[in-house]
């Protein structure tokens, strides 16, 4: 169990206070197009063109997420964090191909 200090409880509750949520239902947005409206003709255009879109990803960050948090997910996005089958297929680990949870390979 964690023991919290009660000042930082409460700057937590504010925090959290301070959070507005709305009661709208979450949506797609398509940004393959010039307006967020999808179809199939906007995809078919979209897959025929000569864009590269690779690095299009976006992550979007939260003032209320710590940073180490957020940048550990980026990481995962973008499959950098080093696990062990990572470092593998980069031939950059010298350890034993075994699982370190149930130890099998």
């Amino acid at each position: 169990m964690v023991v919290v200090p009660c000042s930082e409880y409460g700057n937590r509750v504010k925090k959290l206070d301070s959070i507005n949520l709305y009661g709208d239902k979450d949506q797609w947005v398509w940004i393959g197009g010039k307006d967020s409206d999808f179809s199939v003709g906007v995809v078919k255009r979209f897959l025929r063109s000569e864009r590269d879109c690779s690095n299009n990803f976006v992550l979007k960050w939260s003032k209320q997420v710590p940073k180490k948090c957020s940048i550990l997910v980026w990481c995962a996005e973008m499959g950098r964090i080093p696990t062990v089958d990572v470092l593998l297929k980069r031939n950059c680990y010298n350890g034993e191909d075994m699982c370190v949870l149930c130890e099998d390979s």
